[in-house]
């Protein structure tokens, strides 16, 4: 289970500390912990990642809340969490006093973080500073730029791909399928009647709610995987205004309503438009089914 710590707490054990936001675990960031995972084996320690409190959102949302982001990090060898709540105290810290903070506070070994990372207040600290401030106690290390299409990626970069509905190219600098998670709720039952059953759940607030439209998703419940294909937005066909997501697990029939269900949007599929007719739409659902199968079939992972 990993651990939790908030900033200044003491920590005895000795550590590698990874330095950053770390919203939304994306390559770049994969490669700096997997730095502090190797520095940490070498040099007998815990791996720790900071992060922020999931209430420091921007307008679009965030990407892994702070739970998924817990979650994720522990898979990457992290043991300790070192959780910074954005409050008026730590952001108009200067950069000697966060770094003070951490040194007081913290057994450090070793500390990475990207080539870019600023800190302090009005951002006035930069690796060059972190460098010159641990210089001869503990090992600074500095991650060069990772990209994507020639282009660094940053959380900011994929929150755009999510909102344009540019799936593949969000999902290709994530390193993973963008996801949400829910519990399922009692819908219209539209669906059910059409041939095509839906899990519904509310899209959490939190999370940048990608562009409207239908996607190729891969929805888990109760421990199995299922394809899937997903609409998120509106229900023009049936007079439906409100931002709904709703879900047809390809081969799955059971009643989970009030379960949880994860579903990874794996590819746009379509926008979502009004058809004419209910048959007009149930064969766009047949060949939207054929479109996920395939998508499957073909290796996607």
């Amino acid at each position: 289970m990993i651990k939790e710590i908030s900033f200044n707490q003491k920590y005895e054990a000795p550590v590698v500390l990874c330095l950053g936001r770390f919203e939304c675990l994306h390559n770049g960031h994969k490669m700096i912990i997997s730095r502090a995972v190797s520095a940490a084996k070498k040099l007998g320690a815990e791996v720790a990642v900071m992060t922020f409190d999931a209430d420091f959102t921007r307008k679009t949302g965030v990407i892994l809340n702070y739970e998924e982001r817990k979650r994720m990090l522990e898979t990457l060898g992290v043991s300790l969490v070192l959780h910074i709540v954005f409050d008026d105290t730590f952001k108009n810290l200067t950069k000697e006093e966060f770094l003070a903070t951490l040194k007081n506070s913290l057994n450090l070994k070793a500390v990475c973080s990207g080539f870019d990372f600023c800190f302090g207040y009005m951002r006035g600290g930069d690796v060059d500073y972190l460098k010159s401030f641990f210089k001869g106690e503990a090992e600074v290390s500095v991650t060069d730029k990772v990209d994507y299409k020639g282009e660094k990626i940053s959380a900011t970069r994929i929150k755009d791909e999510l909102l344009l509905g540019n799936i593949e190219s969000a999902n290709q600098m994530l390193g993973y399928p963008y996801f949400f998670e829910g519990i399922v709720k009692k819908g219209r039952e539209e669906g059910r009647n059409l041939g095509f059953p839906t899990a519904n759940v509310v899209f959490p607030t939190e999370k940048v709610m990608p562009k409207q439209g239908v996607y190729i998703t891969r929805v888990t419940v109760r421990g199995d995987s299922f394809p899937a294909i997903t609409n998120i937005g509106s229900a023009p066909t049936f007079g439906v205004d409100k931002i709904l997501t709703e879900s047809y697990l390809i081969g799955f029939s059971s009643d989970i309503y009030g379960e949880p269900i994860k579903v990874e949007i794996m590819d746009f599929l379509r926008d979502i438009r009004r058809f004419s007719s209910i048959n007009e739409l149930k064969e766009e659902l047949k060949s939207n089914e054929l479109a996920a199968i395939n998508y499957f079939k073909n290796g996607a992972k």
